[in-house]
């Protein structure tokens, strides 16, 4: 967890290994040992590559991973060509969503995830925080308006094109403004 926590933001940074290491004077190797879960680098050590990176670390009262280290696992199954692996990923993501208070669920959203290097998922996972955190009236983050988080044409997470109109009719504004298309119904926890 340690190691993944540390790559989400440094990813999210658009922070290389090579330049975090040239920042706080260590070695790539060691920050590639963390980041894979090779070192456990310590509270300080961890502490201070996340400060560099403009990150506090701070304990939140939960097990589910961050939005940022959600986004790193599916990622990891896109690039594997494991796309149902990773929207069931997605889901997961959704049902912990549902299951946090409003202030643990706003401080796993906070981080600005990476690019899972695929737009259609990145303007799902930004439509999918956007929904909770409103469903829950809490203050939206600044990374959700970012312009890579939107689609420029649309995207039927389901492309059944006889049901393209009530999909439409059924997704809920957070995913709609993004162009991408998904049923709240899809979102109801399993």
């Amino acid at each position: 967890m340690t190691g993944s926590v540390l790559q989400a933001v440094r990813k999210a940074s658009g922070v290389s290994q090579t330049e975090l290491a040239r920042r706080t004077h260590s070695h790539q190797g060691n920050i590639s040992e963390i980041e894979n879960g090779l070192s456990d680098p310590g509270f300080g050590t961890l502490s201070g590559l996340l400060l560099e990176l403009g990150y506090r670390l701070i304990p939140v009262p939960t097990k589910s991973p961050s939005v940022a280290e959600s986004a790193l696992e599916i990622a990891r199954l896109l690039a594997e060509n494991r796309e149902k692996r990773a929207f069931r990923r997605f889901l997961q993501l959704n049902d912990d969503l549902i299951g946090l208070s409003p202030e643990v669920c706003s401080a796993l959203a906070i981080t600005p995830p990476a690019s899972v290097s695929d737009l259609h998922y990145d303007a799902l996972i930004a439509g999918l925080v956007e929904y909770h955190l409103e469903k829950k009236k809490l203050p939206l983050p600044q990374w959700l308006s970012e312009k890579r988080r939107s689609l420029n044409t649309p995207w039927f997470v389901e492309d059944v094109p006889a049901l393209h109109q009530k999909i439409k009719e059924r997704t809920p504004k957070s995913f709609s403004k993004r162009n991408v298309f998904i049923s709240e119904s899809e979102l109801a926890s399993l």
